[in-house]
């Protein structure tokens, strides 16, 4: 209870001229957290993890979840939908973005119930522009603004993207100073090689957002550079500004989503 984060909590509810906190603390004491103390935006059931991916057309995608929510109904992914498209327009300016359902398969009967159920209900959603199911090589590829998922899929995502860069850029750098001439060829090349390390940097966005909550909270990787701190601190600006949580309370008074409670329920 006198941990710092949980006093950052509630100095965050009490008082009205802290906007944002960001952490690089325990993920499940942040989540935990901004659900007791700080508080859900009303009628949110779940508060969901959510990081922007660098892609290829050089703007990002949103991954939600990628992690709060292991297990999730077809509501949640609903709400997930509206949460990812309100950030994307007040975080990153993108008009009407596009939202697809992360899948096995980009066929409507692709998936196991739970996304089959979630399609057929976003197909009918207002509010969102849907566009259908995506595959996980879609995501770095700018198919798609918003990708949703479970907390367990979309972690397991994140990790592997990460993963692939780490690895790409491992290779690259033990194949350039493997020789003499591969040396030779660095030297030619390296304009393009750290214009594609700025691109794929996941630094540079920081931490992932905790959507959902009452005031914008991000949470950094424990390991996070100085670089990822500051530009998660620049990021919870830049949403508080562009009112993300009206955005998502405007959003969740225009969109009748009880059809998908009822079933859930049911």
């Amino acid at each position: 209870k006198q941990s710092s984060l949980i006093a950052a909590y509630w100095m965050l509810k009490k008082e009205e001229d802290i906007r944002a906190f960001v952490t690089a603390g325990s993920t499940g004491a942040t989540i935990v957290g901004g659900q007791l103390i700080l508080g859900r935006i009303r009628g949110i059931k779940r508060p969901a993890l959510c990081p922007a991916i660098p892609n290829s057309r050089g703007g990002v995608t949103l991954l939600l979840d990628c992690g709060a929510n292991a297990e999730c109904k077809s509501s949640m992914l609903c709400q997930f939908a509206l949460l990812g498209s309100a950030y994307a327009t007040a975080g990153f300016g993108i008009q009407n973005p596009k939202v697809g359902l992360l899948n096995n398969g980009t066929e409507e009967h692709k998936g196991d119930p739970l996304r089959q159920q979630t399609y057929k209900y976003m197909k009918q959603m207002q509010g969102i522009n849907f566009i259908g199911n995506i595959e996980g090589r879609d995501i770095m590829m700018g198919d798609c603004d918003v990708a949703v998922a479970d907390g367990f899929s979309g972690n397991v995502a994140l990790k592997s993207m990460e993963g692939c860069g780490k690895l790409v850029l491992g290779v690259m750098k033990k194949e350039f100073s493997a020789t003499l001439s591969s040396k030779m060829g660095y030297l030619f090349m390296r304009k393009a090689i750290k214009k594609m390390r700025t691109q794929l940097d996941f630094d540079k966005f920081g931490g992932a957002l905790l959507l959902g909550l009452k005031k914008p909270v991000i949470k950094s990787h424990g390991s996070s550079k100085p670089v990822s701190i500051a530009n998660s601190i620049a990021n919870a600006a830049s949403i508080y500004r562009g009112n993300l949580v009206p955005k998502v309370e405007q959003l969740l008074e225009d969109v009748d989503l009880s059809f998908t409670v009822d079933n859930d329920e049911a």
